[in-house]
């Protein structure tokens, strides 16, 4: 049997890869197998047991005793994560990501993890986990310039893109009421510094004006409008060229 492992090595891997097998691919290991071959498809252990096997005790394996690299790429250009993605694996998942896996990552046809999980894989948690651990956005575009809603194929999968559109198109609108709010607040407040300006800028005016002896009275006046002030001046009979106004007082 050992004679046998050892003449076909790599077949052998790539089998024991796919049933999850560790202590089989360890013995290949010993016999020579070639830790970094891949087949016709580019892929290589890595690849295999992150979408087809869903291993994490595997992945774990390839990655840290036969140091296969986390982002070398199969088959379109996708890495570990994005085939882990493609075959429903969310515990392979967390655990590339929690090696540094790139979490936006994107194959030869601009398909994120988003991506293939809604259209490949048909696994509503491994959806759900792009989008809320993730944190990939909803409307990205994959292959075609399509969404990963345009993609999905599965029921749930498309109810569950369907609602998290709806819950975003509400966050987008509640977002544009707040912006709104904020310039009509700001605007009450800038006619509010402007008038205090204006009358601040009156007072300092009235301050620095001399005293005409023609003057007919010298007001002390407290008022809160200016108005009260040119009502007073009026009722006196006292001209506005004349200056007659030495103090204003709040």
């Amino acid at each position: 049997m050992v004679l046998f492992l050892s003449f076909c090595p790599l077949l052998f891997i790539f089998f024991f890869v796919r049933v999850l097998h560790v202590a089989v691919m360890e013995a290949l290991i010993n016999q020579g197998a070639d830790r970094i071959a891949v087949d016709d498809q580019k892929n290589n252990s890595l690849h295999l047991a992150a979408r087809v096997s869903g291993s994490v005790e595997a992945v774990m394996y390839i990655l840290n005793t036969l140091k296969l690299p986390l982002e070398g790429k199969g088959n379109n250009g996708r890495t570990a994560l994005l085939l882990a993605a493609e075959g429903g694996h969310v515990e392979v998942m967390e655990a590339l990501i929690n090696q540094g896996a790139d979490r936006i990552a994107v194959d030869d046809n601009k398909s994120n993890v988003l991506h293939l999980a809604a259209d490949l894989s048909g696994n509503v948690n491994a959806v759900e986990y792009c989008l809320k651990t993730l944190k990939l956005p909803l409307e990205s575009k994959g292959v075609g310039g399509q969404t990963a809603l345009e993609m999905a194929k599965d029921a749930k999968v498309i109810e569950l893109l369907l609602k998290r559109k709806e819950i975003a198109e509400e966050k987008r609108e509640k977002s544009k009421d707040r912006k709104t709010k904020p310039k009509e607040k700001d605007t009450a407040e800038e006619q509010e510094r402007k008038s205090k300006k204006e009358e601040a800028k009156a007072r300092e005016e009235a301050d620095k004006a001399p005293v005409s002896d023609d003057s007919q009275a010298v007001i002390h006046l407290f008022f809160h409008e200016q108005g009260w002030l040119r009502s007073l001046l009026k009722q006196h009979d006292v001209p506005a060229s004349d200056n007659a106004v030495k103090y204003i007082k709040w």
